[in-house]
């Protein structure tokens, strides 16, 4: 029976940490493993390419806030029980830490305290879409809910890229406050917040993203700290939590 099976149920019975470990093992380490690989890749290819040790990092930072938007609710989506689908996605935020302590030793503008903060910032994200993916009663459901949570994340990760459509036909108070919720809800912004107040705003003068985005053109870039997303993403968890808990009562 496959993980999407709409006749495989979920809340089978509870055998403890073995049961977790046996049923839940395997795909901990395949998630850990390839996140280290996608993450740590990211990095060592920008620097294979000549690019610097702040803009490798951008780099590494960009590659992870997107592989754990993506990675997160895909995983939890094979969990059987409420824990399992917490854990699937948690191990991909607990692994990038190993990529985080790699870029504190590489990186100059990667400090202790940022690597934490950006440690919360993806660990709020995971947990918000195993949250949405547990509020599933079967297999199906799981994995429909796993692409609806991926879709809006990765929505909100390409905020600057959509974001000038609908600005451009509003008030200039309307786009200032479109702008700052959408960088609010941006993970990526809160991850760049985190290591300094200049890396939010390195990224996008980059020359590729000159044409792609009217933030810090037409439409001012708001300073948003690394806060903003943690208590967007963690509020978005424990919805999520309280609806899957209710669902089981």
């Amino acid at each position: 029976m496959t993980a999407c099976d709409p006749a495989s149920q979920t809340d089978p019975p509870v055998g403890g940490v073995r049961w977790l470990l046996r049923t839940d093992g395997p795909a901990l380490l395949v998630a850990a493993t390839a996140t280290i690989v996608v993450e740590l890749g990211a990095f060592v290819f920008a620097r294979w390419n000549g690019a610097g040790p702040v803009a490798a990092m951008l780099t590494a930072l960009a590659v992870s806030a997107v592989w754990v938007a993506m990675a997160s609710p895909t995983m939890a989506a094979g969990g059987q029980r409420i824990i399992s689908c917490w854990l699937r996605a948690g191990v991909v935020a607990d692994a990038s830490a190993v990529t985080l302590v790699v870029l504190w030793l590489a990186a100059p503008e990667m400090t202790f305290l940022a690597a934490v903060k950006v440690y919360c910032v993806l660990a709020a994200v995971s947990l918000a879409g195993a949250a949405v993916v547990a509020i599933g009663r079967t297999s199906a459901g799981r994995c429909a809910l796993a692409v609806t949570a991926a879709v809006v994340l990765m929505i909100a990760l390409a905020s600057p890229v959509w974001l000038g459509g609908p600005a451009g036909h509003i008030e200039p108070e309307g786009r200032q406050a479109l702008a700052l919720a959408a960088v609010r809800a941006n993970p990526f912004f809160g991850v760049t917040a985190a290591v300094s107040d200049r890396g939010q705003y390195v990224w996008p003068e980059m020359s590729v993203m000159y044409g792609m985005t009217a933030l810090g053109d037409s439409i001012p870039l708001p300073p948003v700290g690394w806060r903003w997303p943690v208590m967007i993403y963690l509020a978005a968890a424990a919805a999520g939590l309280g609806v899957s808990l209710l669902r089981r009562r």
